[in-house]
């Protein structure tokens, strides 16, 4: 008589979820599982304002993508960050401009984005100014992305520093009353074959050289 083999039945249990070290591997998540390695490669969203404990980043969701097990927890790395849409219309009020934009770039370790800013202006921009505004917005970001890692890109997005140093130069052509990332998230490797939007490095110019004056001839009398 066959011995009837026994099938070996894995129990579930509780895993933690970490978040990357630009967050300090602080428990973002936990998933009951019978099998730790299945979860690599899912995705995780958060919202910001639980990570960082500030209340007023509630409206920005962090997406996580497992990438590994280690110690039994799993790995995380940011994968994007999003508004929530219901953030973004209340942005939107009368007299006001919105140019909305989505491109893809580079990162200087060579991370591929698709990134969607959004500008609002005060009044209501002649199309030409909002045709420089777009450029001028693209060719900041595409410039500053390709001189930063993409987890240094993260934390300037999320601290606002990337904010604050485009808007300055940005209202100097014409006056701005809200400036955001939109969304951002990373391009995975079998659509990167997607126009990158390569920066424009700028040129320092010279300065002006005064031509020497050459004294005047004094007539003969």
């Amino acid at each position: 008589m066959a011995k009837k083999k026994s099938l070996s039945i894995k129990k579930k249990h509780w895993v933690n979820i970490h978040a990357p070290k630009i967050f300090n591997e602080q428990v973002i998540g936990e998933t009951y599982t019978s099998d730790v390695d299945s979860m690599i490669n899912r995705f995780l969203s958060v919202s910001l304002a639980n990570i960082t404990n500030e209340p007023q980043k509630q409206n920005i969701s962090i997406k996580f993508k497992i990438t590994g097990v280690k110690e039994g927890s799993l790995e995380t790395e940011v994968y994007g960050l999003s508004m929530l849409p219901a953030a973004v219309k209340r942005l939107v009020r009368r007299n006001r401009c919105k140019i909305d934009d989505s491109f893809v770039v580079q990162t200087k370790d060579k991370k591929v984005v698709r990134i969607k800013p959004i500008v609002l202006t005060r009044g209501k921009p002649t199309s030409s100014v909002l045709s420089a505004m777009k450029k001028f917005v693209r060719a900041h970001i595409a410039l500053r992305f390709s001189k930063l890692n993409f987890n240094d890109f993260v934390q300037e997005v999320i601290n606002k520093r990337f904010h604050h140093d485009l808007l300055k130069p940005l209202k100097k052509i014409y006056p701005v009353a809200v400036f955001e990332i939109r969304e951002f998230s990373v391009v995975p490797p079998e659509k990167k074959k997607v126009k990158i939007l390569r920066p424009v490095q700028k040129q320092e110019t010279k300065p002006e050289t005064k031509k020497e004056e050459k004294p005047e001839k004094q007539e003969k009398n």
